[in-house]
């Protein structure tokens, strides 16, 4: 789809649409630093050694504006992390959508743009946009960064009832990514997100429902060597379950904030569905308050977060622990090895250099739960648990 988008804009920028084309340019920078108090351990990239990487994001953007209702949009962005380390600091193209205003209430684009997951989806990246040096992992989880874009159209509605501005978006799409470890194909996802907003208030619902498909190489490879031309029904199910195709996935959330520019609040709460094979299901929350005093903004955050992994195919597997003695326990144990709990407090400081420039500090403590690794990894494949661990980071975010 992405080649086919850039040739229409090619097109678009030398018909007449573009005689009175007019632009605009816009950039932001994150410089991170970041350090565990725990040996053998990672958090993204964030281990016992400082780490330069993992918060640290250059962008840019380009608007261009081809007729009073015709524009289009190009954004490209440096991360110094990736899960698998071989894009880090390789630019990429994030958004690239083209937009048409049918009225000055209805909008429709096509193209490649942010899922709107969460409250701050429109400018995850921007970290001076945001209190945090990240947005709260319990929520903004690393693993769901498959789908944090994806390609198709959108449709926004802006209206009005009584003194609240309601935004309602419909996205229809889809979206593939691959590391080293998987292979992850959105076939189709459609969703609605509505937005409400008064005065200092204002509430975000979302829900999606996507037809996934996840190849974890490893298990591919693994599960190979055990399939049969005429396995058994039992065998088969599980087979079916593990192999993880066209699997349904629903993704809610709801979020709320509140801002009088001196108290604000952030909080969100989502939940991912996917009971078949090795894809998750579960829920994340935090809070956030904080309080401006001149150029600085101190807060806390409270979060709490669980993934289980593969519903139905544990329940398969204990339901049929006789037919399957030596299959069942080699998928059993991946499966609880991989639950995740954690809960974690963050205290931080924002200090607004002037309007374009901010300079955080943070120290988080998290807490893993039910012998868990929480959000962490662990370097040794053998521990699956992690002790209470701290983590301390600086950012300074600069726009241009």
């Amino acid at each position: 789809m992405l080649p086919r988008i850039i040739i229409l804009m090619l097109a678009v920028s030398f018909s007449p649409f573009a005689r009175s084309f007019d632009y605009s340019l816009s950039g932001f920078l994150s410089l991170s630093a970041g350090i565990l108090d725990e040996e053998g351990y990672l958090y993204a990239d964030i281990d016992d050694s400082l780490s330069f990487n993992n918060d640290t994001i250059l962008g840019g953007q380009i608007s261009g504006q081809f007729t009073d209702n015709f524009s289009a949009t190009i954004q490209v962005i440096a991360r110094g992390y990736s899960a698998d380390d071989s894009d880090n600091y390789k630019p990429a193209i994030d958004w690239l959508y083209l937009t048409y205003d049918i009225t000055p209430e209805l909008r429709v684009r096509a193209g490649r743009m942010a899922t709107p997951y969460y409250l701050v989806s429109e400018y995850i990246e921007i970290g001076a946009a945001y209190p945090w040096i990240r947005p709260p992992f319990e929520v903004y989880d690393p693993s769901a960064a498959p789908l944090k874009s994806f390609n198709g159209i959108d449709a926004v509605l802006r209206s009005n009832w009584k003194d609240w501005f309601i935004i309602s978006q419909f996205i229809f799409g889809q979206e593939e990514n691959s590391t080293f470890l998987y292979e992850i194909n959105i076939h189709r996802i459609a969703g609605l997100n509505l937005s409400f907003s008064k005065n200092d208030f204002s509430i975000r619902l979302a829900h999606f429902v996507s037809d996934v498909s996840l190849s974890v190489f490893l298990t591919e490879t693994f599960l190979n060597l055990f399939r049969t031309d005429n396995p058994t029904p039992v065998e088969a199910k599980l087979f079916d379950l593990v192999d993880s195709k066209h699997v349904k996935h629903f993704y809610s959330s709801i979020g709320v904030n509140w801002d009088n520019d001196t108290w604000f609040v952030y909080s969100e709460y989502n939940q991912a569905t996917s009971e078949a094979g090795f894809t998750p299901t579960g829920e994340g929350m935090y809070l956030t308050v904080g309080y401006r005093i001149g150029k600085f903004s101190p807060y806390l955050t409270r979060a709490d977060f669980r993934l289980l992994l593969g519903s139905d195919l544990k329940k398969h597997i204990l339901n049929n622990s006789s037919e399957l003695p030596f299959l069942g326990p080699l998928f059993l144990n991946p499966i609880e090895d991989n639950k995740r709990y954690q809960r974690s407090i963050a205290l931080g400081v924002r200090y607004d250099i002037t309007n374009a420039m901010s300079l955080k500090f943070e120290a988080l403590n998290a807490t893993s739960q039910r012998g868990s690794v929480g959000l962490f990894t662990s370097k040794d494949s053998s521990i699956t648990f992690a002790p209470p661990i701290r983590v301390y980071s600086l950012a300074l975010d600069i726009v241009f």
